[in-house]
């Protein structure tokens, strides 16, 4: 990955950057004012500045205008909105609420979903909202909430990728990335391609389906791609400046994956959905929770004069959010000021950067069984114990590798340094072994092939592939149990982005086909399973396995599994209840189990007894 160096020097972007507005000295700020308030009295003497904090008559240049719009919606289209809890938010979902639409948002908690839910049907007794768990520091989470979304069984009229954070402090989540990154960009990819079928069901007629995420101009900061992997993944040293950076590289993550996207699907015959980026400019709301200026009550207050003249309040900054959702025309790639009424092309207001094929290619790594033409050279310290076929000791030669059919641990790694590069660069890469030998050799990208998305796949390609994934993680289980739940991870998501499955139709995809993929998605989970046991992970496996619970004869092996998850974490009656579901005796490991889960509670007992006599005694 790519270190993005990011510099603010330009008055354009500091005028317009919500990030660098506030370190700009007061006596700047009253220039702008008077530039501004100047510029409005000699050319729209009907202007009005607006003074008050619910102001409807905000027409001067920064705050903007009001989009005014009388549009219904009458088949209760789908709108899913995250963020919605506060500040623009909040302020979508309430302009939405009166319109017949049904909204889906996503919440921190069920408490606060029901709590925001309440208060829309108070304002509003006859609008559809449901609200489901999603915290973007979780992919997990992201899943559940898109299949939450997915079995609503409706298409997808509109996904708003709202939510978002500012100058918060440098911390990894529990998927191991960098906190600002995953929140502001990698959830919101995920969850847009999960959801990418539903916004594809949307019937052009009702009116074409709209992917819009809220960006800023921050994006435009970044002026150079260094080759260090620093804010987009990793933990950034906790200064300032790298807050600044961290968040300006992660809004261009995010507009360099709607361009992507944009051109993606400008392929597709029906034109559905669509994809824009809104840019909402300076608005006063929570997002500012972590900046010092904004955090101290009392700058705070003494700052109010200037905010009420640059600050948009949140119902003003959800305007352009409305506008690119309730247009009747197909609106603009990059919305800043959609009232100007200029025309112009669709991406003069984005970073150049996003536009380059190369970076998008390393960025959007959701590629998959694509081969690569590299050439690999001065390779040293390959021993006989390390198996491998794509090193090879002698000059540089160059050959195919097609990603995803590594069976060692060394041509694992191989493939993995091959996914962070870019066409046409080279790089010294060094791999050390489990017994701390170095493997060094050089390596240049030099054309990929054959390269397809999840989503681009037909129900036949993505059921090889997943067999693919899955030969290959039997291989590596005995040996590389880890190698092997990557694979059997892969092999499923091929399976999942076609979920749910039992609804393909078997008219046209094949009854056996679909058949075919449930019993391999449900034979992947298993594996899953049995890697994680190797890992001692059993809280997950009991995750995995939880759909058992729907089953009336669950598998023996799966039983089996999920009764030695639950005996690891002393979950005893439930281990022998999960057992009793099937005739265990016909299984010997099964009969093993119970035998040692019964002894086992019962030496638990004497000793809690004998614990409870000392205490009384």
């Amino acid at each position: 990955m790519n270190l993005w160096k990011c510099t603010s020097n330009s008055k354009q972007s500091l005028l317009s950057d919500p990030i660098t507005t506030f370190r700009l000295g007061t006596n700047f700020m009253q220039t702008i004012v008077r530039v501004h308030c100047n510029a409005l009295l000699f050319n729209d003497t009907a202007s009005t500045l607006a003074l008050g904090q619910n102001s409807n008559v905000t027409t001067w240049y920064y705050i903007g205008r009001l989009y005014t719009s009388a549009r219904k919606f009458r088949n209760g289209e789908l709108i899913v909105l995250t963020g919605a809890n506060s500040g623009i938010g909040l302020e979508t979902l309430l302009e939405l609420a009166g319109r017949g639409c049904h909204l889906v948002i996503g919440t921190r908690s069920a408490t606060t979903g029901q709590t925001i839910r309440d208060r829309v049907l108070q304002q509003y007794p006859g609008a559809t909202v449901d609200a489901f768990v999603l915290q973007l520091e979780s992919l997990a989470s992201v899943v559940e909430f898109s299949e939450n979304v997915r079995n609503l069984n409706k298409p997808l009229y509109a996904l708003i990728n709202n939510a978002g954070v500012f100058y918060a402090p440098p911390s990894l989540t529990e998927d191991g990335l960098e906190y600002l990154y995953q929140v502001n960009y990698l959830a919101h990819f995920l969850l847009t391609l999960r959801l990418l079928p539903a916004l594809k069901q949307q019937q052009p007629d009702a009116g074409d389906s709209r992917i819009v995420n809220v960006v800023s101009q921050a994006h435009r900061s970044v002026t150079e791609i260094p080759s260090d992997g620093s804010f987009c993944g990793p933990l950034f040293p906790d200064t300032a400046a790298n807050r600044f950076r961290a968040y300006q590289c992660s809004k261009l993550c995010l507009v360099q994956f709607s361009y992507r996207l944009s051109q993606l699907l400008a392929t597709n015959p029906a034109g559905n959905p669509s994809v824009h980026c809104i840019d909402p400019g300076n608005v006063e709301t929570a997002i500012y929770r972590h900046f010092p200026p904004l955090a101290n009550r009392v700058l705070f207050c003494l700052q109010k004069p200037l905010r009420i003249l640059l600050i948009k309040t949140p119902r003003e900054g959800a305007q352009g959010i409305l506008y690119a959702v309730l247009s009747e025309k197909k609106p603009p790639f990059y919305v800043r000021r959609f009232w100007s009424g200029k025309q112009g092309s669709d991406f003069d207001e984005i970073n150049p950067l996003a536009r380059k094929e190369p970076l998008a290619d390393t960025l959007w790594k959701r590629s998959r069984n694509h081969r690569c033409l590299v050439a690999i050279g001065a390779v040293e310290g390959v021993g006989t114990h390390e198996a491998t076929t794509y090193l090879a000791a002698g000059t540089t030669t160059e050959r195919w590798i097609t990603i995803g059919t590594a069976v060692t641990p060394v041509d694992c790694y191989v493939e993995r340094l091959l996914q962070e590069m870019l066409t046409n660069e080279e790089s010294r890469c060094t791999i050390t072994t489990r017994q701390g030998h170095d493997i060094t050799f050089t390596m240049k990208l030099i054309r990929i092939e054959g390269q397809k998305y999840y989503y681009e796949l037909t129900v036949g390609e993505s059921l090889a592939l997943a067999k693919q994934y899955k030969e290959n993680g039997v291989k590596m289980f005995s040996q590389y149990p880890l190698f092997a739940h990557t694979y059997f991870n892969q092999a499923a998501k091929c399976l999942l982005s076609w979920s749910p499955i039992d609804q393909l139709d078997p008219a046209i995809e094949g009854a056996e086909t679909v058949q075919e993929m449930q019993t391999l998605l449900e034979t992947l989970y298993l594996n899953i399973a049995a890697c994680l046991i190797k890992q001692n992970r059993f809280e997950e496996v009991l995750h995995v396995l939880r759909y058992t619970d729907q089953q009336e004869s669950p598998s023996a092996k799966a039983t089996y599994r999920k009764a030695l998850a639950q005996f690891k974490i002393k979950q005893f009656n439930e281990a022998l209840t999960t057992l009793e579901r099937i005739d265990y005796g016909s299984s010997k490991e099964c009969v093993a189990l119970h035998r040692q889960i019964v002894q086992t509670r019962q030496q638990e007992d004497t000793k809690y007894n004998s614990m409870v006599k000392k205490m009384f005694a």
